[in-house]
């Protein structure tokens, strides 16, 4: 068996529409040392074909197929878990990366050892490939402090999507729920890797994350993205998040005094929050009244 410095762990459910340009982005890293492992989530469509056709062509890409859609959480999950390098990359299926992807990160983890994550700048393009805009502000993740970089996941929530796609030390994330079967679980998981070390955000432009119809998941209706058994629950997403969080900070590797700060902070979020949290709350109580058996997932 192989032993390769890096994995990149690519899930997919029905992606043939950009499946080929992704993949294809990766095998054209100029950094060598990795493999790709592909988990197909029982597709339907093209995906197989073309998985496995790639597999058969490059002795990096291994592919698994599920025969049955246990929803994108398992999915993510599964390839780390199939992984075999010391550091881990997940992969989109619609997103595209520059050649110097992999080499920028792994220079990141070479210059700091301290550093658990390293991820490049990104720009948004759109179903055409078109670019439509910076990501901007960038983070700043590296702070020394581990309250200031949490507090900072938590104030910049939707800028969060781009560190879920960096290059991450296997061994810490191993230490982690990963990807958990709720909305903006990568959110969290963010937040929870930045109580390990400090993040590097390459300056360079190196990866492209795609915009599309399909690839949106905001609404309590997508719940079935990330676990198909939860179509019909009523579901609280910020509640979720704001769980997860205190989960993050209690089984975080701090002081006693790194954990206040951090619980305060995501006190303050929450304060922040309240409205929406008591909407949350609100509606979740009225649906569960007109559907009496329906269970709330908190």
């Amino acid at each position: 068996m192989r032993r390769v410095k890096v994995s990149v762990g690519l899930p997919v459910y029905n992606g043939e529409r950009y499946l080929r340009e992704a993949i294809d982005s990766l095998l054209c890293q100029t950094y060598g040392d990795f493999e790709l492992v592909i988990s197909d989530n029982a597709s339907s469509d093209g995906t197989e074909a073309i998985c496995r056709n790639y597999a058969r062509a490059d002795e990096r890409v291994r592919y698994y197929r599920s025969e049955k859609n246990r929803g994108a959480a398992w999915n993510y999950n599964r390839v780390f878990w199939l992984s075999r390098g010391d550091f881990f990359r997940w992969a989109a299926h619609d997103d595209v990366c520059a050649e110097r992807c992999l080499a920028a990160c792994m220079e990141a983890f070479a210059a700091d050892d301290d550093i658990v994550l390293a991820y490049p700048r990104t720009a948004l393009i759109d179903a055409s490939g078109e670019p439509m805009a910076m990501e901007a502000p960038p983070l700043h993740l590296d702070d020394e402090d581990v309250a200031v970089r949490f507090r900072d996941t938590l104030s910049a929530m939707p800028m969060c999507y781009n560190p879920i796609f960096g290059v991450i030390r296997k061994d810490v994330l191993a230490r982690t729920p990963l990807i958990t079967k709720h909305l903006a679980s990568d959110r969290c998981l963010v937040a929870e890797l930045s109580l390990h070390g400090p993040f590097r955000e390459v300056e360079e432009v190196l990866f492209y994350r795609r915009k599309h119809e399909t690839n949106i998941k905001t609404r309590p209706e997508d719940l079935a993205f990330f676990d198909p058994r939860k179509r019909s629950r009523v579901v609280l997403p910020e509640w979720r998040v704001l769980y997860q969080h205190v989960l993050a900070v209690q089984r975080g590797p701090l002081r006693l005094s790194a954990k206040i700060r951090c619980a305060a902070a995501v006190a303050v979020w929450a304060i922040r929050k309240r409205w929406i949290l008591a909407y949350q709350l609100h509606r979740a109580l009225r649906t569960a009244q007109e559907n009496a058996g329906e269970g709330v997932l908190l």
